[in-house]
Formats: C-alpha cells, sequence, structure tokens
C-alpha cells in the first residue's frame, strides 16, 4: 500500500486536493466512485524510525483518534491523517491495514483486532471491547475515551511495577556479578599458594570453596557460553517464560494475593467504564469477565453472570465468595440501593490498585534487605573459608 498526494476536479467543477492510502488499484477505484478528473498525483515517500508499537504509541493513538473523531472526522479521514504523520514503520503499516480493514465493510474494533494480528501487536481485549460496545450504539467516540481512560489506567499499574522492582533486580544482578568475580579472580589466587598434598589436610569448608573457585577458572570459556545461551533463550522465549512463571504465582499465597488484587482492580474499573458508557450490567460483566485470569475470580464473575439471569444482587452472590471482603460487600449493597454502582466499581478500582502498590512495597521492602544478607552470607563464607585455609597452613606444615 502507498500514500498518494493528488490534485483533482470533482463533479461541481472545484479544484481540490487530498490524500489517499491505499494501491494504484483502489485509488483507480476511488477516483471512478467519486466521480474524480485526476490532474495530478505523487506517491509521498517518508523515512520512518524502526521499533515495536508500545503502549504508550497504541495509547497516544487512542487519543489522537478520540480528537480527530470528536472534531467531526470520519475514521477513514481521521486514520488517513493519522497515517500521513505517522513515523515509525510499525504504526504507519497497522493505521494502514486498519484503513484497509474499514473499507472491507469491518467495524473499527474488528479492524485493530485484525491489524493487531497481522503484525503481532498486542492489544489487550478489554480496550477491544470497549470500543465494540459503544460502537453498537452509535458513540464510538466514547467508547475511544474510555478505551483511552482503561489504557492509561493499566499504563500506571505496570509503570509502579516496574518502578518498584527495578532497584531489587538491580541489586540481584550486582550481587551475582560479585560473587562470580570473586570466585573468578580471588579464590584461586588463594588456591594455587597450597601443594596437592597440603590441599588434601585443609578444612573441608575451605577445599570446597577452593576447588569451586578452581573449577569456575579452568571452565570459565564454558561458563560464559552457557550463561550467553541462558540469556539468550530468556530473550527469545521472554514472553513464554513469563506467562509460565506467572501461572507457578497462583500457587504462592503471597503472589497470589498481589494478582486477585490486580485483577480486581482491572475488573472493578472495566465494571466502571462499561456502565458509565450506557452497557446493562449483564454484558458488563461478561465482557469484564474476559480480563480475569485467575480461577477463583473467574467463578466468581461466573456466579455473578448466572445471579444476575436469576435475579439476584450482585451483593449477595459476592457474600458468598472468600475472596471479597464484608466492608466491600457493603459497599457494593449501598451502590445497588442508590443506583449509583459505577461509583462505587470506580471507588473500589481504585482501593485495589491502592492496595496492589501498598503490598508491592511491603514485598520489596523485605527482599531488598534478604538480598543484601544473601549476597552477605556467600561471601562470609568465602572469607570464612579463605581465613581458614590461611590459618591452618601453620598446622599443615
Amino acid at each position: 500500500m502507498k500514500s498518494f498526494e493528488y490534485v483533482a476536479i470533482d463533479s461541481s467543477g472545484e479544484k481540490i486536493t487530498g490524500h489517499f492510502i491505499g494501491t494504484e488499484q483502489e485509488l483507480q477505484k476511488f477516483i471512478k466512485n467519486n466521480n474524480l478528473f485526476i490532474l495530478s498525483k505523487k506517491s509521498k515517500i517518508k523515512n520512518l524510525k524502526k521499533g515495536k508499537f508500545t503502549l504508550q504509541d497504541f495509547i497516544l493513538f487512542i487519543e489522537e483518534l478520540v480528537y480527530l473523531v470528536s472534531s467531526g472526522l470520519t475514521l477513514d479521514k481521521a486514520l488517513t491523517i493519522m497515517s500521513e504523520n505517522s513515523e515509525k514503520e510499525i504504526e504507519k503499516n497497522f493505521i494502514v491495514s486498519t484503513i484497509q480493514f474499514l473499507r472491507e465493510g469491518n467495524q473499527l474494533s474488528k479492524s485493530l483486532n485484525l491489524s493487531a494480528d497481522k503484525y503481532n501487536i498486542t492489544i489487550d481485549q478489554l480496550t477491544i471491547l470497549l470500543i465494540k460496545t459503544n460502537e453498537a450504539i452509535g458513540r464510538i467516540d466514547i467508547g475511544l475515551q474510555k478505551a483511552k481512560e482503561h489504557l492509561e489506567f493499566q499504563q500506571e499499574i505496570s509503570k509502579n511495577i516496574k518502578q518498584a522492582m527495578g532497584y531489587p533486580i538491580f541489586l540481584i544482578i550486582m550481587s551475582i556479578s560479585m560473587v562470580f568475580f570473586v570466585f573468578l579472580f580471588i579464590v584461586p589466587k588463594f588456591a594455587t599458594i597450597f601443594t596437592p598434598d597440603e590441599f588434601d589436610q585443609l578444612p573441608a569448608l575451605s577445599k570446597y570453596i577452593l576447588s569451586f573457585g578452581l573449577y569456575v577458572e579452568q571452565n570459565i570459556d564454558s561458563i560464559t557460553s552457557i550463561l550467553i545461551v541462558v540469556v539468550l533463550i530468556l530473550f527469545i522465549f521472554k514472553k513464554q517464560i513469563l506467562t509460565y512463571i506467572k501461572k507457578l504465582f497462583i500457587y504462592i499465597p503471597m503472589f497470589r494475593r498481589l494478582q486477585i488484587e490486580l485483577e480486581l482492580s482491572y475488573f472493578f474499573a472495566s465494571m466502571n467504564l462499561m456502565l458509565d458508557g450506557g452497557i446493562d450490567i449483564k454484558n458488563a460483566l461478561v465482557n469484564s469477565s474476559e480480563i480475569i485470569k485467575y480461577p477463583g475470580l473467574k467463578n466468581l464473575v461466573n456466579n455473578l453472570i448466572e445471579g444476575i439471569k436469576r435475579g439476584i444482587t450482585l451483593s449477595d452472590v459476592f457474600k458468598t465468595s472468600s475472596l471479597i471482603d464484608s466492608n466491600i460487600v457493603s459497599l457494593i449493597a449501598a451502590g445497588e440501593s442508590s443506583a449509583s454502582l459505577p461509583q462505587v466499581f470506580l471507588s473500589l478500582s481504585k482501593r485495589y490498585a491502592t492496595n496492589f502498590k501498598d503490598r508491592v512495597k511491603r514485598y520489596i521492602s523485605i527482599l531488598e534487605p534478604l538480598v543484601i544478607v544473601m549476597m552477605g552470607g556467600v561471601i562470609a563464607i568465602i572469607v570464612v573459608s579463605i581465613m581458614l585455609a590461611v590459618m591452618s597452613i601453620t598446622d599443615v606444615v
């Protein structure tokens, strides 16, 4: 697909200038359908940046689309303008592909999904659902705005997690590097001062530590190769490994609670956005269930959907779950009785997000000294083993 700039005379005889994105054949069809007489045309070429289509890129994409659509432009025209202004190759391809799917008669939500699949771009499915549900009532601008709010909330949570984990990860990497350095350059130096007979008479701890240091020094090429392979595997299969680790976290109580609080925060935020957008509570629950991964919460949401069908209130269903505190149930019951559920859900979303952040900070505050103590313990063992070896020289002699 190409970007064309053309000058033409329309059916009323006026001279117009326009842009078109598509193939030569599509341009000719566009000209014929609009009764244009082309005076000149040229394809525009622009050097584009390489790189991934990030969450921040998608938020900016949605934000710009909200502005253009709200100003009265059609989706086709708005996306065409955005494509002209794109500076990233992947973003331009994504927008051009979305335009193509729109012209084939698909709705925006489906076009975005198809384009994301085509270029292997990850888009949160709740974002698509928010756009899709508002398309049904003819308010695409509201759907885009709600999707933007959801993405910004998701970005804030992700940013907080990365900030919290940054220092502990740095500390762990530095600790491992320090221990590796000691075993590679310091321990072997002490090992070489002993003859084989003297080495055999050293204390067991000293013998094990010095032997390991010699092993690292003698096999540094193999160890380095293995480390490089491991790093490459982690980099290539990063998504699959993270998915597997997340599954393992379910079985660890402290991490399981983190996942529950994060998903509840997303769930209540989704319910707030959908109810505010005019979606009935049953469909809001069905759509919001898409973002739930934890089995216990998944069952709870399914029970909520079944309860609504049978005329049971949300608060009565929430009472049966051990995952929801009684004070939360009281708030939901108050929201039902006062017809203010969207506001209650927004408040609960913020509460669970705050709980999640506080819990992460609490775990990190424990992790940091734990890493330092473990590193100190390993260094202490190395130092003690070397001191025992040096002190035993006299006994050996």
